[in-house]
Order: C-alpha cells, then sequence, then structure tokens
C-alpha cells in the first residue's frame, strides 16, 4: 500500500477493530465544515490471518483493538497475520498476579533471516498497569465488549455507523 493512501486511511481515524475472523474494521471522526461531526466505517474483509496463541480452552479472542501506530505499522509493513498471546508473562510475573498480552506482526514476505533474527515485530502490554496502541479483548474480560462477533445488521450500517465502503482484501 502506498504512503499516501496509508496517510489518507490514517488522517480521520478514530481506532479500529480487527476481528479474530480477520476483518479490519476502521472508525473515522471527521468535522465538516459546517461543525459537525461525522462518523462513518471502512470494512476490509479478510485483511489478515489472526491466530491465537497460549489461549486457555474456555477462552477465545473476540477482537483486538487498534489505534493509529499500530495500523499504521500493520499497513506499512504488509502484514498478513497477526498472533495474539493471551498471557506471554514468565513464571515470576504469573506469580506476582501480572499478565502480559502480546500481539506478534508478520509481514507478508515473513522470513526468518540467516542469522535466525526472526522478522516480525512484537508489542506488549499490562493489561492491570498500562495499556498500549492495542488491546487484546477475549470472551473472559471482564469488561462488557459488546458487538462481539463479526456482524453486519446491515449491508449500510456497523454498529450504528454507516458503512462508506468494504473493500476485498486479496491478503487472506
Amino acid at each position: 500500500m502506498k504512503k499516501s493512501e496509508i496517510k489518507k486511511i490514517l488522517k480521520h481515524m478514530s481506532c479500529a477493530y480487527l476481528y479474530a475472523d480477520g476483518h479490519l474494521v476502521i472508525v473515522y471522526n471527521e468535522k465538516l465544515r459546517n461543525g459537525a461531526e461525522a462518523e462513518y466505517v471502512r470494512v476490509i474483509q479478510d485483511f489478515v490471518r489472526v491466530r491465537q496463541s497460549n489461549t486457555p480452552k474456555h477462552v477465545e479472542l473476540v477482537r483486538i483493538v487498534l489505534h493509529a501506530n499500530i495500523v499504521r505499522v500493520i499497513l506499512e509493513q504488509q502484514c498478513s497475520e497477526v498472533d495474539a498471546w493471551y498471557d506471554n508473562s514468565t513464571d515470576r510475573t504469573k506469580e506476582l498476579g501480572f499478565c502480559l498480552r502480546t500481539l506478534v506482526l508478520r509481514p507478508k514476505e515473513y522470513y526468518t533471516s540467516d542469522y535466525g533474527r526472526d522478522e516480525s515485530l512484537t508489542f506488549h502490554y499490562l493489561p492491570s498497569i498500562c495499556s498500549g496502541d492495542f488491546t487484546l479483548q477475549y470472551t473472559d474480560d471482564t469488561i462488557v465488549v459488546g458487538h462481539e462477533t463479526w456482524e453486519e445488521t446491515s449491508d449500510y450500517s456497523w454498529c450504528g455507523h454507516k458503512i462508506v465502503e468494504k473493500i476485498a482484501s486479496e491478503a487472506a
């Protein structure tokens, strides 16, 4: 994707939701010339492959809430796979009662270099202490997620927002 297209996507982006089935919903919030605000969404179908790692059997990934920095990285690196880690903590961290959630982005041209260097990008956050540019939302979270599965109420709206464009991605 060209830098100008990425800039255009990020210009008025409020946040994005990446669902477990690979759909990306980008929410825009734009101020119009007359002072009013317009909210609308763009849907990119089959955007990336989403994998879940280290997830307990009774828990499932619902969606990943993404903010502008992570969305920019995903678009610029042309990521084809996202790996969501439920708890990537060490034993000592778990003993202290902390959970470390991890998001691994793998570019389309993913490979391990000759020197054994992994070319993926890794981001972490501690849900009970600090947040990051993303939030992994699971079925066992105490926060009410709402719209827990990818569902369109019609061809023209999603969660009360007008869908202005549906894009079928060739990434899948």
